[in-house]
């Protein structure tokens, strides 16, 4: 993800879209789940139930938290992993056991709420026709998640070859990959290979990983 983020494709040179809003807006949480053994995902909607402005596949959010009520707040930058125009913002969070991801994990359930910021970075999907190749690890998924929905979302007007690249490292670390699956199965012209680093005897080859 690291070498994607330096070398993709963005909407134009440097761009990057109008903020919608400045500093900070509260948010209530609509869904949490687990989405593997250590990435949990958020899924953040107004509280008057109006539609979040869209956000571009690719693009992240800060939240910021307070884990101590008597320290600072802590913010965090987090990668958007829904599909991008949906009305509610969504975030994949690794449990690092730090401040920020801990606290998430631990304390933050659907019905509470959460400082925001607007949708941001250049880090975008390009509109077009032209061959996609995603390339992620570990929770890196999660750019590439938004980008892989938005091209399916797409796929009946401006359909894309799609190659889908993910490592992790087994099947209980392999974090939203039921819903990539559903994803490339319904493009036509997609190509799947998932590397496990460390599988276990309960991997299957050709099943869970390539």
């Amino acid at each position: 993800t690291v070498s994607a983020r330096k070398t993709a494709k963005c909407s134009g040179p440097g761009a990057s879209a109008p903020l919608a809003w400045r500093g900070f807006r509260t948010l209530i949480v609509v869904a949490s789940r687990e989405e593997s053994s250590d990435v949990r995902s958020f899924a953040f909607a107004a509280e008057d139930g109006s539609p979040l402005p869209p956000s571009l596949p690719g693009q992240h959010i800060v939240v910021r938290v307070r884990p101590n009520p008597d320290a600072p707040a802590i913010t965090r930058n987090y990668s958007l992993c829904g599909l991008p125009g949906s009305p509610n913002y969504r975030i994949g969070v690794k449990n690092e056991h730090g401040l920020a991801s801990g606290y998430l994990h631990q304390s933050i359930r659907a019905g509470r709420h959460v400082e925001v910021s607007a949708p941001r970075g250049s880090f975008t999907l390009a509109d077009g026709a032209t061959p996609v190749v995603l390339i992620s690890a570990g929770v890196g998924v999660t750019p590439m998640l938004a980008m892989l929905h938005a091209v399916a979302a797409r796929d009946a007007v401006a359909p894309r070859r799609v190659w889908w690249l993910h490592s992790a490292r087994d099947r209980t670390h392999h974090s939203f990959a039921q819903e990539a699956d559903r994803l490339l199965v319904a493009l036509p012209a997609s190509h799947r290979c998932v590397a496990y680093s460390r599988p276990t005897p309960a991997d299957i080859l050709g099943r869970d990983f390539d």
